[in-house]
This record gives structure tokens, sequence and C-alpha cells, in this order.
């Protein structure tokens, strides 16, 4: 399958959304992980010219790693040495599983940023777990790291699961997958109880309702989760988008992210870092349920899917929905070391997912399919979308600034404007996955406005 994808982005679209995590990475570490951010986009351009061939990179990802470990360790220490060769390996297996084994479900950039996302997690999770494991914890863990801890094994764990259903077929067969399923689930509470000295189970009861505001936020998202269900079951039995159409359809949901990250982000940004890795792994188990027919589940979602559907999810794979909370969460993932239940650290760049996703595509969608008139040349958006877009979004950004809980002043102002422009412009060009691409693209035009402007 080397070469096809779900949607021909081009050269260019490509070798953006392949760059923009690693640059983003970059900027936001204020160069302190230059050579984590240059070995991504290395890797990344190497697989764009080489013109995502499978064999390139499957078969040549070991090879990769291997000349990028050599060029590094000229200068730097065995450990780093070490973590960037795994970066590059993981990088390339993902991404090249993905076009592989996805059935089209991903272009070549967008294949390559989720690879350079679990090659990030896998190296932060090298870094810290093995040796928790095997010479043990603090008797006392944090609450931020014992969520950090939490996450990393639950996504080290399920990234291993797909692998192996990406190449061992006959473990997708529903008896074994069920068996498997239930076995991630144990290695994720045995693993991280051993990390955190204490029952994971308890220690998640005591958590979520360690606060009666902490409570009532949790109360709220349940609540919008609970008629978010029901409303896609609604319309998946009526098999119609209740007069509405799939672009409006899709957009509620970008809608009730926002509704979810707004208050977490302002009150309480532990317990949505939490929450918002819980939400994308159910979603993937959900997926891999769908896409490997494990019944009844398969059916459900499939029908439940259905209204949903558009062009970008033409493939094997429906990854829209895992991509859409993944981009409101990727900034506040990067940041979890420096997350806290008080949520003092109020950065805008917090906010880059509800800013582009959940508000600048939401109304650039309904505005330009309902009013639009005038398209960007070679694009089938409108610059009537676009303009509402950036007036949403700078609207969204004054109401957070006058609200008391977020502070924007004359310089950042200058930023914000800067980085809503690019991104909106980059929503009405780009042929990846906007969810994918917009919020670090957000994160490069603020930082670098900030600094040189």
């Amino acid at each position: 399958m080397g070469g096809v994808y779900r949607r021909q982005a081009g050269l260019a679209d490509d070798v953006l959304c392949a760059l923009v995590l690693p640059a983003a990475v970059y900027v936001s570490s204020s160069g302190a992980e230059a050579a984590t951010a240059g070995v991504l986009a290395a890797v990344a351009l190497f697989a764009c010219l080489s013109e995502f061939h499978c064999e390139s990179a499957l078969s040549l990802g070991g090879g990769a790693a291997a000349v990028l470990t050599a060029g590094w360790a000229l200068a730097l220490p065995f450990g780093q040495v070490a973590r960037l060769a795994l970066l590059a390996a993981a990088e390339l297996l993902t991404a090249g599983t993905l076009l592989a084994r996805g059935g089209g479900s991903a272009t070549g950039g967008e294949a390559l940023l989720l690879g350079q996302a679990a090659a990030l997690l896998c190296a932060a999770s090298a870094g810290q777990l093995p040796e928790l494991l095997l010479f043990g914890s603090p008797l006392y863990v944090s609450e931020r790291a014992a969520v950090i801890h939490l996450l990393q094994t639950a996504f080290c764990l399920l990234l291993g699961l797909l692998l192996l259903l990406s190449y061992l077929p006959s473990a997708r067969q529903s008896a074994r997958l069920h068996l498997l399923l239930a076995l991630l689930a144990a290695a994720i509470i045995v693993t991280t109880s051993v990390i955190i000295n204490t029952n994971c189970l308890l220690w998640m009861v005591e958590f979520a309702t360690g606060s009666a505001p902490r409570l009532r936020l949790l109360t709220i998202w349940a609540s919008l989760l609970g008629g978010a269900v029901l409303f896609a079951a609604a319309l998946g039995a009526s098999g119609s988008g209740g007069g509405l159409s799939r672009a409006v359809l899709r957009k509620l949901f970008h809608l009730l992210i926002c509704a979810v990250f707004v208050p977490g982000l302002l009150y309480d940004p532990l317990l949505l870092l939490a929450a918002s890795g819980g939400i994308t792994f159910l979603f993937i188990i959900a997926e891999i349920a769908r896409a490997c027919r494990l019944q009844p589940w398969a059916d459900i979602i499939q029908r439940w899917f259905r209204p949903f559907l558009d062009s970008k999810d033409g493939g094997f794979l429906v990854l829209s929905n895992i991509f859409l909370v993944a981009a409101c969460s990727g900034v506040l993932w990067y940041h979890a070391g420096e997350v806290t239940a008080a949520g003092h650290r109020q950065d805008l760049s917090l906010f880059a997912g509800v800013i582009t996703v959940g508000i600048g595509d939401t109304v650039a969608a309904v505005v330009g399919s309902r009013y639009g008139r005038t398209r960007w040349p070679q694009s089938s958006k409108t610059i009537e979308g676009s303009l509402a877009a950036i007036a949403a979004q700078l609207l969204f950004c004054y109401a957070l600034d006058h609200s008391g809980y977020l502070y924007i002043g004359q310089e950042m102002w200058r930023a914000l404007c800067v980085a809503v422009g690019v991104t909106t412009l980059a929503e009405a060009f780009t042929a990846q996955a906007d969810n994918l691409l917009l919020p670090p693209l957000f994160v490069i035009a603020l930082r670098l406005a900030q600094r040189y402007w």
C-alpha cells in the first residue's frame, strides 16, 4: 500500500503536517528539546521524501534509527542517544504500521504526526516506568505523578496491543480479542498499582471524589457524555441526521468538547488531564471493537457513527473522534508535568485545541456551508467562513480575558491575532485532518510571535 492514502494531500501538505509537532516541541521547550525535535523532523522528512513506501517505513526503520543514533552519539551521552534512537524507531514503526495496515485511514502526514506522538509517549515512559517498576516508587506519590504514570502505563500497553492486532490477524478473533482486552485492563491495574504503591482502582475513586468541586465537574461531564451518547443513539436508530447537515452534526461535538474543556482548564486541569486521557483510551478501544467486528459492540458503534461519517472517514479506521479529543488535549498532555489541581498555570497555549478546533473550525464550517459564497483559490473553503472563524476565536479569547480567569496582555493579544490568522489560513487550505494540524500550529505561531514581535 506504499504511497496510497485516503486523500492525496500533496508533498508540501504532508511535510507541513509531519513537521508541525517537532516544531511545536522545539518552541514550547525554548530549544531545550532541540535534539528530540530534530530527530522527529529528520525521520519525517526521510519518510516524506521516500514517498511513504511501506518498505522504507517498516524494513528501513531500524536502519534509520541506527544512522540517527550514530550521528548523535558523537555529541550526546549514551542515555540521550538511546532515547533518540527509540524516538526514531517508534515514529517509523507507528507511522509505517498505520499506512500499511490502516486501510487508507490516514494521509502520510497524519500517520507521521501520530507516529511522533507515539514516539514522545514511548520516550517519556521509558525514562520513568522501568525504573519505578524495578526499584520501587517513593512512599508518597503525588496526584499529578499518579495520573501521569497511569496514563503512560495505559497507553504504552494499548500501543502494544494495537501493534499485535496489526501484525497478527488471528488475534482479532472474537474470543481472543475479548481475552486480550481483559488482560490489557488487568495489566494496567496491576502495573499502575505497583508504581503508585496503592490499589489503582481505589485510588481512582478517591481521586475523582476527593472534593466537592471536582465531583460537581465530573457530574456535569457525565451528563454531557450521557446526552451525547443518547443523541448519537437516536440518530443512529433513525438513520438520518434529524434535518441537520453532516457538517453541522459533526461540529456539535466540537461544541461539546468546548463545554468539557473550558471549565476543566479553568478550574481543575489535573482532573481534565486524567479524564481526557481516559476518554481517548476508551475511544481507541471502541474503534478496535468496531474495526475488528467484535460483537455485539461493533454493530452498535457502527450504527451510532454512521450519521457523522464523511469523506475523511473513508478508510478502514474511523479516527475523527479520536483526533478531536487528542487535538484539544495535546498541549495539556505535553505539559502534564506542570499541571496542578489548582490550575494556576493559566497558559493560553493550553486552550489551543479549544480555540482552533472547538471554536474556529466549528464556526468556519457552519458559516461557510450556510452563507459562504466566495471560495479561497484552489480550496473548497470560503472566505466568509474564515473571517467568521477569526472573529469567533478572538471573541472567545476576549471573553476569557474579561472573565478574570485568564489574563491576556497587550503583547499577548498581538501574538494571539497572528496565531489565529495563521491557523485559520491553514484550515482553509490544508487537505490534512485539521483537528491534528491546527493546535500545534497555533502553539508555534503564538510562541514565535511572542518572541519576535
